[in-house]
């Protein structure tokens, strides 16, 4: 398996970066980071912790699945989406997310994401699908 050599000045997209919790120790390590999230409060505060600590980060506030949010392809040796697809609310929404994200890799890039998929031949019914939305997460089967 192939390692990422962090001092290679890596460029990393943090989407959901929410509080920082990923990208301010990636920025910490002289990683670029371009971080990104739909949320107002959560983007003005991390630029409001960045701020002072003169890091290599860039905050935007965009929603991935938006036709407004444009990335550059070809730019990214990772694209991090931690705790994000469980907001996703269909297999459409993860199509959408892959579509955009793949093209902004850089050959040889890493696309980090986690999501519950079910085991085998498991088909969720309507109530485990609204189930699993009331806990701001989605079920997806392969």
């Amino acid at each position: 398996m192939q390692t990422l050599d962090l001092s290679s000045g890596l460029e990393v997209l943090d989407i959901g970066a929410g509080d920082g919790r990923n990208s301010i120790p990636m920025a910490q390590q002289g990683i670029q980071v371009h971080a990104l999230d739909l949320t107002p409060e959560f983007t003005a505060d991390l630029k409001r912790k960045t701020a002072t600590m003169e890091l290599p980060i860039e905050v935007a506030e965009a929603d991935i699945l938006s036709d407004e949010c444009q990335l550059t392809g070809d730019r990214y040796d990772v694209v991090l989406l931690s705790e994000v697809t469980s907001h996703f609310r269909s297999p459409l929404d993860l199509a959408k997310m892959f579509h955009k994200v793949v093209p902004a890799l850089k050959t040889g890039g890493y696309l980090l994401l986690n999501c519950f998929l079910s085991q085998g031949d498991y088909e969720p019914d309507e109530m485990a699908i609204e189930m699993s939305q009331i806990a701001w997460s989605s079920l997806f089967t392969p």
